[in-house]
């Protein structure tokens, strides 16, 4: 996709070395995006003006000029990424604003993944894109996902593997809430994951999915990213209907209920594809349906990035994540 407007500004940015350095990737490529981005000095300010001078002070808080588009590289047998590291180096620089992206994947090989960014190809960097905009946009989240009544908590944890749920290996719990047999999790969790992931609340008691991706050393689990211990995690369930549809839920909050919608970013997590195997098709028919003769684009990935409601950022998993372009002024 191509995209062209006088009333939306871009920087790229690039932060390398983040396999060993995620946080400082995530600063850098940050600080790049923002010193490349080009405004026009005289139209934005005085869009920003008029948009201030006309609305009440609760729309000027809810009116977004700043948003920032991510993509790191994916998971592969040898590289485990740090996105939540990654994502708090580039907020430490951008400060609290709408961020929507991805990691890239590669087929469910785990071998190598690329990122593209001003004409060159990096296997082990940050991209930040900053976007400064006059036009309204927005970023929508759903994963679709039900909580069940299986909460357990982490009783021992050190980075990203969690040893002990409830006092018992943890592997051995999840074992027993899913029925999934503990010898096929150490084979491949995928099939119990992508029907059965946790779940952890935020403040506004929203569901955000974590997930193990491996049974390590005495049954313990280890996750994509760090557990906390003491934090409470919940067995979340697949809905297959609710799946699809959580990716029209998504774009009416990415494009404010689709009023004058006119370009979509999608980054839908390539579980989801797992999961619903056909019925993936399902979910590219919906987003054709819903934005209807309007473009869009984007990825199938192995994880994604988005700003939730909370206002708090996240890497998220069996996610589908859009960034909704109207073609409405936020002047107006």
């Amino acid at each position: 996709m191509a995209l062209s407007s006088q009333f939306i500004h871009f920087g790229v940015g690039v932060g390398e070395n983040i396999a060993k350095k995620p946080l400082e990737a995530g600063k850098k490529a940050a600080q790049n995006a923002i010193a490349n981005v080009k405004r026009d000095t005289y139209l934005d300010p005085y869009l920003h003006f008029t948009a201030i001078k006309k609305k009440k002070t609760e729309d000027i808080l809810k009116t977004k000029p700043y948003f920032f588009i991510t993509m790191f590289p994916g998971v592969t047998g040898t590289f485990l990424p740090q996105d939540n590291l990654t994502l708090k180096g580039v907020t430490s620089v951008t400060g609290n604003h709408p961020i929507a992206g991805c990691d890239a994947s590669d087929n469910w090989t785990f071998t190598q993944t690329f990122v593209m960014a001003n004409g060159k190809v990096y296997t082990d960097a940050a991209i930040v894109v900053c976007l400064i905009t006059n036009l309204k946009m927005n970023v929508g989240v759903k994963h679709g996902y039900q909580k069940t009544g299986n909460i357990v908590i982490v009783t021992k944890a050190k980075g990203n593997v969690v040893y002990e749920l409830n006092n018992r290996p943890a592997a051995v719990v999840y074992s027993e809430l899913t029925k999934f047999p503990i010898a096929d999790l150490k084979k491949n969790m995928l099939p119990a994951l992508t029907k059965y992931p946790f779940g952890v609340a935020d403040i506004q008691g929203e569901y955000w999915l974590n997930c193990p991706y491996a049974v390590v050393e005495n049954d313990a689990l280890a996750f994509f990213e760090p557990q906390a211990e003491g934090s409470a995690i919940c067995i979340m369930e697949a809905n297959k209907d609710k799946i699809v549809d959580s990716a029209r839920e998504a774009i009416k909050i990415a494009t404010y209920e689709l009023n004058e919608i006119e370009a979509l970013f999608v980054f839908s997590c390539s579980a989801r594809l797992f999961y619903l195997q056909e019925g993936i098709k399902k979910e590219y028919e919906l987003v054709k349906k819903v934005v209807k003769n309007k473009p869009f684009i984007g990825f199938s990935t192995y994880a994604e990035h988005a700003t939730i409601p909370t206002g708090s950022v996240y890497k998220h998993g069996y996610t589908f994540v859009c960034l909704g372009i109207t073609n409405k002024l936020i002047s107006e």
